[in-house]
C-alpha cells in the first residue's frame, strides 16, 4: 500500500503556534529586537524623526535632541486649511499617552479623547506589530 511521505493517516500531526498574547491574553514584554523594528520604522519608513526632531538653521537634524519636539520644517501647502505649527515630544511616548492608546493610534489613526493631528501627520495604519515596535524604541527614549 502506498503511504504519502510514508506515513499513515493518523499519524499526521497539525502543528499550530499561537503568539504568546492568545495563550495568556496579556502582552509580552519588547524586546531588544522591538526596540531595533522600531528604530527603523520611526526613522526610515514613518520617518517620525523629520517632523519631530529640532533642526539647525542650515536644516540639519539635532540628533542629540531627537523626537524632543520641534517647529513644523515646511509651511503648509495647503493656504487656510489647517496645519499643524509644530510636532510634539514624542520620546519617552507622548505625554498623557499610555502604550495601549499609543498603539491605538498608530493602528488606526483614531486619537480617542484627544485632539486629531493635524496634517502634515499622516492616519498611520500600522500593525499592531509595528506600531508595538514603534511604541517600544520611543519608550528606549526616556
Amino acid at each position: 500500500m502506498w503511504r504519502p511521505l510514508g506515513l499513515l493517516p493518523a499519524a499526521i500531526v497539525v502543528v499550530v503556534v499561537l503568539p504568546a498574547t492568545m495563550l495568556t491574553g496579556t502582552r509580552v514584554a519588547a524586546t531588544q529586537g522591538d526596540v531595533a523594528r522600531g528604530d527603523y520604522l520611526v526613522h526610515s519608513v514613518a520617518m517620525c524623526v523629520q517632523c519631530h526632531t529640532p533642526r539647525t538653521h542650515d536644516g540639519t537634524l539635532l540628533m542629540d535632541e531627537q523626537l524632543q519636539g520641534a517647529p513644523m520644517p515646511v509651511k503648509s501647502p495647503y493656504g487656510g486649511r489647517p496645519f499643524a505649527f509644530a510636532a510634539p515630544h514624542i520620546a519617552g511616548l507622548p505625554a498623557g499617552w499610555t502604550e495601549d492608546a499609543f498603539v491605538h493610534f498608530l493602528m488606526t489613526g483614531d486619537p480617542g479623547d484627544r485632539p486629531k493631528p493635524q496634517p502634515p501627520m499622516p492616519p498611520f495604519r500600522m500593525s499592531e506589530a509595528d506600531a508595538r515596535a514603534v511604541a517600544a524604541y520611543l519608550k528606549s527614549l526616556r
